[in-house]
């Protein structure tokens, strides 16, 4: 069972006062003292407030900040005033992504890593995962998800209420027609507020702002607060209002065109939110995290330029994506740091930044504040990735800048390519050296193979609907009740 507000608020004051083992126990003997608890301050000057900003499908050359012709003056802003974080690596498609975000963990433990899930799919984050909102609900922080979850839906318990956030407004599945708010290809309707389902008018992107700037000025302002703002654009379908379409309507490529205007709309929320706490008088207690979930898929409008892929696949363009973190006043901005970064690091490096003890250390996440705020680079172990989209499956495993990368159509292991990369002076990977360095490929190829080995036999693969498959017309309806499944899995 999950804790209570009134336990919540109890253990955040207590945060301050214990030792790392009292919290531990204080967590597991929680639950039975319920009725003895009594709430104690909240420390909010203390423990900044945090937003994490997760584009969708966003490239790395859709920023002005990287040469973009797409004008992104607001998330320019962040890398501008923070710390751009230029080697911050992700998986090449959204679930798995995401998954790693919220827990600090690869999602190779828990089955959520190859694919993404679909609305036919029965997987999800497992309950047993702590997630970023737990924990930071648990020490007393107000927690709202806007946008984009793609981390389950076919049980109760896979939701982000029942996964540590105390609201939710947005999507469930993995894309949405902006304007109706259905899935484009079935017409499930996919747009819900904490559980209830929504028939609002307006595009989606700024009614996501609308949610975001109605959780900051409507919170409690004696708990500093986590906002996981996700919202779904630029993915695709390549739709956009009027007003934003006008401003690109001069490119040549009418997808390039469409998608521009989609970036522009998700920057004018980006804006609106840093203007919110402008106005609150609170960006100097906040700390902003912006990052893509995957490289951009140029079929859509996106463009990755000056590396090589897209989104699905393992090359740069698919899994470096553009990140920074800003925290006016204490994290010393204008700056760019080379420090390798994976997207499981941010919950192990924010709780740092929030002086929280980890209560149940994620597995691999790397702390790395201190190098945030100028301490030295460390080095690695090597990161690893894979990825089955339709009949292709691609990996790499990354070893500093040393960068192995396979790919092979399903069913067909004689058509596997290999290649490898120094990305030091080759970031384009442009020069295969794999003939001239045959004993570092077999090493990377050992630990790869090793790595992917512990994939769960259940764990999520690209799957095609069953034969039985009918969309609901409300994809809320496909929500159940049960303690089988995904959640079962063992670690």
């Amino acid at each position: 069972m999950r804790a209570g507000p009134r336990q919540l608020r109890h253990r955040a004051g207590l945060a301050a006062l214990l030792p790392f083992a009292a919290l531990v126990a204080l967590a597991a003997c929680a639950e039975g003292a319920a009725d003895r608890e009594a709430p104690l301050p909240l420390l909010v000057d203390r423990h900044p407030n945090l937003i994490v900003v997760l584009a969708d499908d966003l490239g790395w050359n859709d920023l002005s900040w990287h040469g973009s012709e797409i004008s992104t003056p607001n998330i320019d802003r962040i890398f501008r005033e923070g710390v751009e974080l230029d080697r911050f690596y992700v998986s090449p498609m959204c679930t798995p992504t995401r998954a790693a975000i919220l827990t600090g963990r690869s999602p190779l433990h828990f089955g959520l890593l190859f694919s993404v899930l679909m609305n036919w799919s029965p997987e999800g984050l497992p309950a047993r995962e702590v997630t970023l909102a737990e924990r930071f609900r648990q020490a007393g922080y107000a927690t709202a998800a806007i946008g984009k979850w793609h981390l389950g839906h076919a049980r109760r318990d896979y939701l982000p209420t029942a996964q540590g956030f105390e609201h939710f407004t947005g999507m469930l599945g993995g894309w949405i027609d902006y304007f109706s708010h259905r899935e484009p290809l079935d017409g499930s309707l996919d747009w819900q507020r904490d559980g209830a389902s929504l028939h609002e008018e307006g595009y989606a992107t700024r009614l996501l702002g609308d949610a975001a700037l109605g959780f900051l000025s409507g919170r409690d302002r004696e708990r500093p607060f986590l906002l996981y703002f996700a919202p779904n654009a630029p993915h695709a379908p390549l739709q956009v209002p009027e007003e934003n379409a006008a401003l690109y309507r001069h490119l040549p490529d009418p997808k390039r065109s469409a998608y521009a205007g989609m970036v522009d709309a998700l920057d004018r929320e980006v804006g609106r939110i840093l203007e919110g706490l402008d106005r609150e008088g609170i960006a100097d207690q906040t700390i902003v995290v912006f990052l893509s979930d995957n490289g951009g898929l140029p079929s859509q409008g996106g463009r990755n330029a000056p590396l090589r892929g897209e989104k699905f696949t393992t090359w740069e363009g698919g899994i470096r994506v553009p990140a920074a973190v800003r925290w006016p006043g204490r994290l010393p901005g204008g700056r760019k740091s080379g420090q390798l970064l994976r997207d499981h690091d941010l919950f192990p490096t924010l709780l740092a930044a929030a002086e929280l003890a980890p209560l149940g250390a994620p597995a691999e996440g790397m702390n790395l504040w201190s190098v945030l705020q100028g301490a030295p680079e460390r080095s690695r172990e090597p990161f690893f990735f894979r990825v089955e989209w339709r009949l292709s499956i691609f990996r790499a495993a990354l070893d500093g800048t040393w960068k192995l990368v396979t790919q092979e159509i399903r069913g067909y292991p004689g058509s596997r390519d290999t290649a490898l990369y120094e990305l030091g002076s080759d970031p384009r990977e442009r020069i295969d050296l794999a003939g001239r360095e045959p004993e570092r490929v077999v090493a990377l190829e050992r630990a790869l193979a090793a790595w992917e080995a512990r994939y769960p036999e259940d764990g999520l693969r690209y799957s095609e609907p069953p034969a039985d498959w009918r969309a609901p017309d409300d994809l809320r309806d496909l929500v159940r009740q049960g303690a089988a499944g995904g959640a079962a899995r063992a670690q």
